[in-house]
């Protein structure tokens, strides 16, 4: 009797444990109900964060930024004229941001629930402490750059945040 009491006590207390576990475990950002969506004429959508100031007084019109404190989500179309192959265009990216200053260039390919084929930069300016993580589509006559932009220590505590926001990126026409 006193085994079978001592077994009950041990289970209960690990179904216990196990639904404080469950309820403890990494919230992830709810783009429907934390987020809003951003629609442009050229077919983009993403979401960016409900708390975030919209800032559309940009002289360039193929930019817009959404910032809070020091924290900056940032969406530009780059024009590009050149006869590039959109296969080449990673690694020419790649070397403008070498040539900007950039440091400690990580690139992935992600898998975004939109199906679009993108790259996703992370990388740093160590002159300024600014650190970014942009997602980067290359279609044949323009680059769409979705990224993410705050010092160094705002960043870190962000990143996986922004990264649900960035990786919102979707593009109506062509993959």
């Amino acid at each position: 009797v006193v085994m079978k009491k001592i077994i009950l006590i041990i289970i209960t207390t690990l179904c216990l444990g196990l639904v404080i576990a469950c309820g403890a475990r990494d919230q992830e950002v709810n783009l429907e109900k934390t987020g809003k969506k951003y629609n442009t004429d050229e077919g983009v959508s993403f979401y960016y964060p409900s708390d975030f100031v919209i800032d559309l007084n940009s002289k360039d019109t193929k930019t817009v930024e959404f910032s809070k404190d020091n924290n900056t989500l940032y969406f530009i179309v780059v024009d590009d004229k050149t006869d590039n192959v959109v296969e080449d265009k990673d690694e020419l990216y790649t070397g403008e941001l070498e040539q900007s200053g950039a440091n400690s260039i990580e690139v992935s390919r992600p898998a975004l629930d939109s199906g679009l084929s993108v790259y996703q930069y992370l990388f740093n300016y160590s002159d300024t402490g600014i650190k970014m993580m942009e997602i980067v589509y290359f279609g044949e006559n323009h680059t769409y750059i979705y990224g993410y932009r705050a010092a160094k220590d705002d960043f870190d505590a962000n990143k996986k945040d922004m990264s649900v926001y960035l990786q919102s990126f979707s593009k109506s026409t062509g993959k």
